[in-house]
């Protein structure tokens, strides 16, 4: 396998009615544009028309939010260790 090629296993499904999509056009603290959300609606509705299953919750995702604030969370501590002491200091006064 050359480094650009990917191997993936074959699709479970010969058709698109046999798959479940699950379509997330927003974020919770990170916002969408307006541009981008109806290129996914369509998208989504061509995906149903296909004969696709397709959501747009479901009870098992991750906190999104959640997720967001934990990434950051460890990106600034990252980032933190590379300032100057007196902009850290500067930074956690806030």
């Amino acid at each position: 396998m050359s480094p650009a090629t990917l191997e993936l296993p074959a699709a479970r499904h010969a058709a698109l009615g046999g798959f479940r999509i699950l379509v997330l056009d927003t974020h919770p603290l990170l916002p969408t544009a307006a541009s981008i959300r109806a290129a996914i609606d369509a998208l989504a509705a061509q995906l149903a028309k296909a004969g696709a299953r397709v959501a747009r919750e479901s009870s098992l995702l991750p906190d999104l939010a959640g997720n967001a604030r934990l990434y950051l969370r460890l990106l600034m501590s990252f980032l933190v260790a590379t300032f100057p002491p007196e902009v850290y200091e500067g930074w956690k006064a806030k």
